[in-house]
C-alpha cells in the first residue's frame, strides 16, 4: 500500500477528497479490527476467550463464528472498492466520475445505486451474512462447559441465534463504516447503515 502511494500520490497533485496517507489509513485499519474483537470477545479481551484445553466447544464456537464475522467485514469491503473504483474513473455503470466526498459515500450508503454497500447487487454481503449464521448454528450449539457463554463478554452478550448473528452482523458494518469514514474522509451515518444504536456506532 504505501508502496504504490509513493509512484501514484504525488505531493501538489493530491486528490481534494477521499484521501488520507497509507500510514494513517494502515493504522485506522489494525483499530478497526481490534475494535471488532472486543465487540465481539470484549475487553480486556483475554478475559473473553475460551482455551480449547479445556473448553474445546465454546473455543471452536469463538474461532468458526469470528472467521465469518471477519469475512463478512472482508465482504463490505470487496463491494466498495468495485463501486469506489470505477466511480471514480467515470467507468460503466457510472457515467461521469465520482467528483466529491458526499458522492463518494453513495457507494455505501445509497440504495438505489446498484454498486454500493448497501444495495449488495451481487449478494456477496448477503452470502457472507449467511455464512456466519451457519456457523453459529453448527458451532454454537454446545453443550458448553465453560461458565458463561462463549460471547458473554462482547456487546451481543446472552444472545442465541438468529439475535446473535444480527448483533454480530451489525457490529461488523459498524466497524465497516466508521473505517471507511475514517480512511476516505466520508460522513456516512453508520448507525443508519448498520441499523443499529449500538455502541460501536455512536
Amino acid at each position: 500500500m504505501l508502496d504504490d502511494e509513493s509512484k501514484n500520490c504525488i505531493p501538489g497533485q493530491l486528490p481534494t477528497f477521499g484521501y488520507t496517507a497509507g500510514g494513517y489509513a494502515g493504522s485506522v485499519a489494525y483499530q478497526t479490527g481490534m475494535d471488532l474483537i472486543h465487540d465481539v470477545f470484549g475487553n480486556p479481551l483475554d478475559a473473553g476467550l475460551f482455551k480449547c484445553d479445556p473448553y474445546k466447544p465454546e473455543c471452536v464456537c469463538q474461532q468458526q463464528v469470528f472467521g465469518r464475522v471477519a469475512k463478512l467485514t472482508l465482504a463490505m469491503g470487496k463491494v466498495w472498492l468495485k463501486c469506489k473504483k470505477p466511480g471514480l474513473a467515470g467507468k460503466t455503470p457510472f457515467t461521469l466520475p465520482i467528483t466529491s466526498s458526499a458522492e463518494l459515500a453513495e457507494c455505501i450508503h445509497n440504495l438505489g445505486s446498484i454498486n454500493s454497500v448497501t444495495a449488495d447487487t451481487t449478494g456477496t454481503i448477503a452470502d457472507a451474512t449467511t455464512q456466519l449464521g451457519e456457523a453459529i448454528t453448527n458451532f454454537c450449539g454446545g453443550p458448553f462447559t465453560g461458565p458463561n457463554d462463549p460471547f458473554g463478554g462482547g456487546v451481543c452478550a446472552g444472545l442465541t441465534f438468529p439475535t446473535l448473528g444480527d448483533c454480530l452482523a451489525r457490529q461488523a458494518k459498524c466497524r465497516f463504516c466508521k473505517m471507511e469514514n475514517d480512511i476516505d474522509g466520508i460522513t456516512v451515518d453508520c448507525g443508519l447503515f448498520a441499523g443499529t444504536t449500538a455502541l460501536a456506532c455512536q
